[in-house]
């Protein structure tokens, strides 16, 4: 983990693509056919990186916060 302002695009891009697009892209999966089913639950495990950061986590500490947020 490294300072935000250390941190390059691709780095922090790759954070995001997993831990917000890869949720999204799960969910776009599966609500189709809950909604088929009728039925159905989304569960996210996320960390309490979303209510409170530490010092050198930085893009680590956001996504937690982005499903959550929306």
């Amino acid at each position: 983990m490294v300072a935000v302002e250390e941190s390059s695009d691709a780095e922090v891009r790759d954070v995001f693509d997993t831990d917000v697009f890869g949720l999204l892209t799960v969910a776009r999966a599966v609500l189709p056919v809950m909604r088929a089913a009728g039925r159905g639950r989304v569960l996210d495990i996320s960390s309490t990186g979303g209510v409170a950061a530490w010092a050198g986590w930085g893009a680590s500490t956001a996504p937690p916060s982005s499903p959550s947020r929306g």
